[in-house]
């Protein structure tokens, strides 16, 4: 039987960070189009379209994808060294993930 804390590798933490991150950036361009302060181009419906698919299916691939999986798409995307931005947050978050999810 696996333990809780088999599911909760440090790259499956990147790319939910990944994922939420891009969600959310969604979230606030929506927000403002609802308040009415940025008229809608077809541009710009299009790249919310495109950073919407692309937080899914980081989303996606972080809940239900495998280790290999998930390690694969972790290292794709950290290979910028902006991305180190991305290391240092998921770290905090990756420890207190894994104290939650140990069983005791």
């Amino acid at each position: 039987m696996k333990k809780n804390a088999d599911w909760l590798p440090y790259s499956r933490t990147v790319v939910l960070l990944l994922g939420l991150f891009l969600a959310g950036i969604q979230l606030w361009i929506v927000s403002g189009w609802i308040r009415g302060t940025k008229p809608m181009e077809w541009w710009e419906v299009m790249l919310l379209l495109l950073g919407a698919l692309w937080a899914a299916i980081l989303l996606f691939v972080a809940i239900f994808g495998n280790h290999r999986l998930v390690a694969k798409w972790a290292n794709w995307s950290t290979i910028h060294e902006a991305s180190i931005v991305v290391l240092i947050l998921a770290a905090p978050i990756y420890w207190c993930l894994k104290l939650v999810t140990q069983k005791r």
